[in-house]
């Protein structure tokens, strides 16, 4: 019954907030209900997306009576931190999602003095699920307005009001033919039958308890043939890619959309002045340098963008170099002793390096092709290469590149490495090695394939993994000793590719 009672508030708060003709955004995909304990719950949550400023509601209840929600976006792609919007409640609430289905919850009271905290973990039981019905409808003097929400569970819940005044919420199946009658969910004493006519079209008849009195007497009829004029189409995913991305001048390029959703327009910023409105376009590029690439795409709920930097690189006849490096130990204490081998690809002929420990990031710290550097203080380095040669420049920057401890040589720090490539077409083979400190006696690794970044992918301390899918991925390490463990993450650090990438995303809610 708190589900129920707890969508009869939700659609009223919904309904209030989508009657002023906001648009749905592109969402981290946490709609739906969610609740602690999924048989015997003492802690439910609504979650729903909108276009407005990128926005997230929360709706909780504890007991199905006293509700509360809170409203601001969801920063990292998977954490929620806001006050209550009722600044009279002053309660804040963070919800920190693991996965599209799991999240763990902490509320904090400050009525209480001293101030309230609980947490605990949530799992998603009811989400949210797109169809052709959601969406506002009206009829044609604006006197019936009716908010449609589809679930996965099979329900279609509808709110309506008349002139704003109440809110009424029904819920049950809509038969294949298209009809819809239920009773309130509240005391049951009204009835609503909508029978949709078309995507766009339906005929109403509302049967309230007692005849209200409203100040359009039409409202009195309850019969009415509405239509909807609000479509919570989601914005689309953008992504996209292409072939060949470097290569000498005059370079040929060709784009292919890769984008999922809805998709009516279409524009390519190429980055040198000239644009397409092709799906998926050819381009020459006749200038050397980097090219930033665009792709923005718009549908009837608005437009969405993604920007890749340095996507194209334009070369005039020789080519410079690829500047790359690799670093052993990268995690010690000080003073700490790093080799660093040059990589580079293109016969770079001149190396300026910098260690991230002079003051300056612009001091060239060393020019021999494969330096030691001693790193006297403790402290975390960034760590930059540029390399040279007749046909251009290169560098590149490791963040966070070294660590230098002062504790004792016992201090538990996990690092590893990986022997390239580490990019390259799939089946990917990349052989990872431990470089971690204090002597870890065990090891759990996450190669970012796995259903979950939880998931142990092997336990050996120098594995081996195959990546069989296109994508990027953010490779994890813990290790352990005694009672300790620590933790290195690698984002992004592998890439398997087939010559341009493909996004394989879902959508299951607005």
């Amino acid at each position: 019954m708190r589900a129920v009672r707890g969508i009869l508030l939700v659609g009223t708060l919904l309904a209030a907030m989508l009657l002023v003709n906001s648009v749905w955004a592109q969402h981290p995909g946490y709609e739906g209900i969610w609740k602690d304990d999924p048989v015997f719950p003492n802690h439910n949550f609504y979650i729903q997306h909108y276009e407005q400023g990128g926005s997230t509601i929360v709706v909780y209840t504890r007991d199905a009576f006293t509700f509360y929600s809170f409203l601001s976006n969801v920063t990292g792609g998977n954490t929620f931190n806001s006050l209550s919007m009722d600044s009279t409640q002053d309660r804040h609430i963070q919800i920190t999602f693991s996965s599209v289905n799991q999240g763990t919850v902490t509320l904090t009271d400050n009525t209480q003095a001293p101030p309230q905290s609980s947490t605990f973990n949530i799992v998603r039981i009811f989400p949210a699920k797109p169809g052709d019905r959601p969406g506002i409808w009206k009829d044609a003097t604006n006197v019936f307005n009716m908010y449609v929400q589809d679930y996965q569970v099979g329900s279609t819940v509808v709110i309506y009001t008349f002139d704003a005044a109440e809110f009424k919420a029904f819920l049950t199946d809509v038969t294949p033919a298209g009809l819809f009658n239920a009773v309130n969910l509240g005391d049951g004493a009204e009835r609503l039958t909508v029978q949709f006519t078309g995507a766009n079209s339906a005929i109403v008849n509302a049967a309230p308890s007692s005849s209200p009195t409203f100040s359009n007497t039409s409202a009195n009829t309850f019969n009415y043939n509405i239509s909807k004029v609000f479509y919570p189409t989601p914005l689309p995913i953008v992504a996209f890619s292409a072939a060949p991305r470097a290569g000498q001048a005059p370079l040929e390029v060709f784009f292919v959309d890769q984008s999922i959703g809805t998709k009516d327009s279409y524009l390519w910023d190429f980055g040198d002045g000239a644009s397409s409105t092709d799906q998926n376009p050819d381009h020459t590029y006749t200038g050397v340098g980097n090219r930033n690439v665009t792709l923005t795409i718009s549908n009837i709920s608005g437009s969405a963008s993604l920007t890749q930097n340095n996507f194209i690189t334009v070369v005039a006849a020789g080519t410079p170099p690829t500047a790359d490096f690799t670093a052993f130990p990268t995690v010690g204490t000080a003073p700490l002793n790093v080799s660093f081998t040059d990589t580079s690809t293109g016969s770079p002929t001149g190396w300026n390096w910098n260690f991230g420990d002079s003051g300056n990031p612009g001091d060239v710290q060393s020019t021999s092709q494969h330096p030691n550097h001693v790193f006297a203080a403790p402290g975390v380095y960034t760590v930059r290469l540029s390399v040279t040669n007749a046909s251009g420049t290169n560098a590149v920057t490791c963040v966070n590149c070294v660590t230098v401890l002062s504790g004792g040589a016992d201090l538990l720090v996990a690092d590893f490495t990986a022997v390239p490539p580490v990019v390259g077409p799939a089946p990917l083979t990349v052989q990872f090695l431990d470089t971690s400190h204090g002597s870890p006696t065990s090891w759990a690794w996450n190669f970012g394939d796995s259903a979950l970044p939880t998931d142990v992918q092997s336990t050996l301390q120098n594995p081996t993994h195959t990546y069989t899918s296109i994508g990027t991925y953010t490779v994890r390490l813990t290790v352990f000793k005694g009672g300790g463990s620590s933790m290195k993450v690698r984002v992004n650090m592998c890439a398997a590719t087939a010559g341009s990438s493909t996004a394989t995303m879902g959508y299951d809610g607005f």
